[in-house]
């Protein structure tokens, strides 16, 4: 291995002078590695986008060295999404860049990053220091060589060269030449990636940004989460992303939606305060960035997971926050968001955990208002609508048929003898036959379909553009699946069902009206001897 001070880079004007008109058959060594430094300055001048640089940089390259690979592994914290490694190789038509994966000293490249020492081995195949990889052995590489990319103290990389053929082995000389065109180079990659950095934070802000209206339009937890965990995945670049929500009982937290966990994973994943990141996170409410970027190690306190299932060892987990209360001043942790295995495999960065930090925030906005809307409009005990909401909607549909000329359904429906359950078990049995009910009602309905408690045991299912035939197969599914269920009571077993009416809409109708129609075929239904369906025609 060889250690040694890296001249200083030509001016440009030093080069041009010394090249003006000058035949390359004529020019001294040292005049053809001025050349080689001029074009690299002159490329790093014709713009500042990374690859297209690179790409400019490694033809210089080969045409001043006898090298036929060339790889540049970009330090791994770099801008988010960034790919490490690039690699070019020789053909006859010129240098090509190579799309698939390639094989290289990894041994070497690693060195290099570690001490910042360039490397240089003119007889690989004989070199035990790299026997161990035997990536040169396998690619029947002869010599191989490796510089650091560093600018102002700043290690943003390594370029590494190997050949396999013996009349091109490297020696010093080559090695102090791709060194000085690593100097060069590093310059204009410091250049490109303080440009492209901003850019890079400037298109996660306008993904954020069409995420937060995503996300503020919708009204219930679970697209919420969902819209949350997908935002991560695009704007991070990773594999894996949850959500993780504290539980009615405060304490432990659950999984409220995952990507990279298979499903039937979630309802067993449980976390307690200060129990791993997550827990840690939630517990002390801080985002906790792992490995640490200025220490590369993990954050005090933190035990990385060394599972299997992860394929990195670097974590992001950022606490939501929200208020619980209406009345509530402060915000509470009510969750995490974590973001694992990135797909370039490099660690997160400080900007990456201030763009997941604005994310958490939006999703604890969203999760919070879509708590006050749900205890607006939805009934806590049977998880449907409330009477009042239902009202609301009614009009709302009955306004939208008559503009649109469509039909309007709407069904009654209300338990059989549910005054003896309330007088034989008592009203918390009562309770939970009720929220049992809503279950199954809510379940059987379609999407599109609002079903609401209308008061006491009786509900109300409204059906827009469905007529009265649909309506009662959506009627007679429901009576079928309750009649079916099982209500339990300390093992013993209930036989409960349900009558249903159902009424359509009709001309110079009126919501009152459609309401009298269903409530008398639910009336017929009790009269026909109960647990069955019956349309007012």
């Amino acid at each position: 291995m060889n250690r040694f001070e890296l001249a200083r880079p030509a001016t440009l004007s030093e080069a041009r002078e010394l090249l003006r008109e000058k035949p390359s058959a004529k020019k001294s060594p040292t005049e053809l590695r001025l050349e080689a430094l001029f074009k690299v300055a002159w490329a790093a001048n014709e713009g500042l986008d990374l690859e297209r640089l690179l790409d400019s940089v490694v033809k210089i390259v080969f045409d001043h060295l006898p090298a036929d690979r060339a790889v540049v592994c970009l330090a791994p914290n770099g801008p988010a999404g960034r790919k490490p490694e690039f690699a070019w190789k020789r053909e006859r038509d010129g240098v090509t860049r190579v799309t698939g994966t390639i094989e290289y000293s990894r041994t070497i490249v690693n060195h290099v990053l570690e001490t910042r020492e360039s490397v240089l081995s003119s007889n690989a195949m004989d070199d035990t220091r790299f026997l161990a990889g035997q990536s040169i052995i396998d690619q029947s590489i002869v010599s191989a060589m490796c510089v650091p990319l560093v600018c102002q103290q700043n290690l943003l990389g390594v370029l590494h060269l190997d050949t396999e053929r013996v009349d091109r082995a490297f020696e010093q000389a080559d090695l102090e030449q791709l060194a000085k065109i690593g100097y060069q180079a590093a310059v204009a990659i410091e250049n490109s990636l303080a440009h492209e950095e901003p850019r890079i934070f400037s298109e996660s802000l306008k993904r954020l940004r069409r995420a937060t209206q995503w996300l503020s339009s919708y009204l219930e937890t679970e697209p919420i989460l969902k819209e949350g965990v997908s935002t991560a995945l695009t704007l991070l670049h990773v594999t894996k992303a949850s959500i993780l929500l504290v539980g009615k009982n405060g304490q432990t937290m659950q999984m409220g939606y995952a990507h990279g966990i298979r499903r039937e994973l979630w309802d067993k994943i449980s976390v307690a305060p200060g129990e791993g990141l997550c827990g840690l996170a939630a517990a002390e409410n801080r985002t906790i960035l792992c490995p640490d970027p200025a220490t590369g190690k993990p954050p005090e306190g933190v035990v990385p997971s060394q599972r299997p299932k992860y394929k990195t060892d670097s974590f992001l987990v950022v606490p939501i926050q929200a208020r619980t209360d209406e009345l509530d001043q402060e915000k509470r942790v009510i969750g995490v968001l974590n973001v694992t295995d990135k797909l370039d495999g490099s660690p997160f960065t400080p900007i990456e955990s201030q763009l997941t930090a604005i994310l958490a925030t939006q999703i604890g906005i969203a999760l919070s208002n879509a708590d006050l809307y749900e205890k607006a409009t939805v009934c806590p005990l049977t998880r449907v609508y409330v009477r009042r909401y239902f009202d609301q909607r009614l009009a709302e549909e009955f306004e939208r048929a008559r503009r649109e000329q469509s039909c309007l359904s709407l069904m009654m429906l209300d338990l059989d003898h549910f005054k003896r359950v309330n007088d034989t078990y008592g009203h918390q049995t009562g309770d939970v036959v009720l929220r049992e009910l809503g279950a199954q009602i809510k379940s059987t309905c379609r999407p599109t379909d609002a079903a609401a408690r209308y008061g006491g045991e009786e509900f109300a299912v409204l059906l827009p553009r469905t007529d009265l035939k649909a309506a009662a197969q959506v009627g007679e599914s429901i009576r079928k699946a309750v009649a079916e269920h099982e209500f339990r009571v300390n093992e013993e077993r209930l036989p409960l069902t349900i009558s249903i009416g159902i009424g359509s809409i009709k001309e110079d109708d009126s919501s009152e009206t459609l309401i009298k129609r269903a409530d008398a075929a639910l009336y017929a239904a009790k009269e026909r001897g109960r647990n069955r369906v019956v349309v007012h025609r």
